[in-house]
């Protein structure tokens, strides 16, 4: 029996009306049509201080993974999306690219 598929979404937007987490919720409906188990994970719902260099511990814990080998997310796979108009998703997009 082949191992299904899974697809974290992570979404950022801090706004209850979020187009970003509607995109997201669309794309995790469409990969759990195709077999995928899917999760969502909404930054909104976390209830997270914002990320601040003077604070000890790091509210980025992406940044835990730099020192690893591979660091960050090396070899996985990961999909972007941004709902921003004009030039804002992109720029946001490109940020993203190692």
């Amino acid at each position: 029996m082949a191992e299904s598929i899974q697809v974290i979404g992570i979404g950022g937007s801090l706004r209850a009306a979020s187009t970003s987490r509607t995109a997201l919720a669309t794309a995790l409906d469409g990969a759990s049509e195709s077999g995928a188990r899917s999760t969502m994970i909404w930054v909104r719902e976390l209830r997270l201080r914002p990320y601040s260099a003077e604070h000890s511990i790091p509210l980025d814990w992406l940044i835990l993974l730099a020192e690893r080998d591979p660091p960050y997310l090396s070899g996985k796979p990961i999909g972007l999306v941004a709902t921003a108009g004009g030039t804002q998703g992109l720029q946001a997009v490109n940020s993203m690219d190692p």
